[in-house]
């Protein structure tokens, strides 16, 4: 899940699991380290490189050191 003004988040299904999905069979998890502020528009996943593990792409509209206040 992207979010606009900090960084992604990855929900991992936890281990324990049960068959029947449902909210609490899945963890949040910060993909980077600290609080940054980032403007994310778009996200995808794909096995880019072929080595058949998913690659998850987020894409940002604003450059870097853009600031908002």
């Amino acid at each position: 899940m992207y979010f606009r003004g900090r960084t992604s988040v990855v929900f991992l299904r936890r281990p324990d699991a049960p068959r029947e999905l449902g909210p609490q069979s899945f963890a949040p998890q910060e993909i980077v380290a600290g609080k940054q502020r980032w403007f994310s528009n778009s996200a995808t996943q794909a096995d880019l490189d072929g080595d058949r593990h998913l690659d998850l792409i987020i894409g940002n509209y604003f450059p870097d050191e853009a600031h908002f206040g």
